[in-house]
Order: structure tokens, then sequence, then C-alpha cells
């Protein structure tokens, strides 16, 4: 998580927590989904596998 106050990461995060989204948000009509900095790469092959199904 970032702290705006301190202006540092306080912890690695937590990324499953995003995974559950991801269809939500296609659903919604996003079209462009992916990662910011801390993005892991195994985030970014589960967030690829999960849109291929969608399109």
């Amino acid at each position: 998580m970032y702290d705006a106050k301190t202006q540092k990461w306080s912890e690695k995060p937590d990324e499953s927590g995003l995974i559950k989204y991801i269809q939500k948000w296609h659903e919604l009509g996003a079209r462009l989904i992916g990662g910011c900095c801390q993005t892991s790469p195994e985030f970014i092959r589960q967030l690829s596998e999960i849109l291929k199904t969608k399109i």
C-alpha cells in the first residue's frame, strides 16, 4: 500500500484481491486493464488468462 504522507510503499500489494475484479471491470466496459508500479509478472499472466476467455 502506498502511504501518501511518507511517500513510500508500506507493503507489497495483495494482487489476489484485484484478480476478482477483472471480470467485473470487463463486463462494465473496460477494455484496457493492466498494472502499475509493483505489479508482478504473475498478476499480468493471470490478467491475460482471464481476459483471453472473454475475447
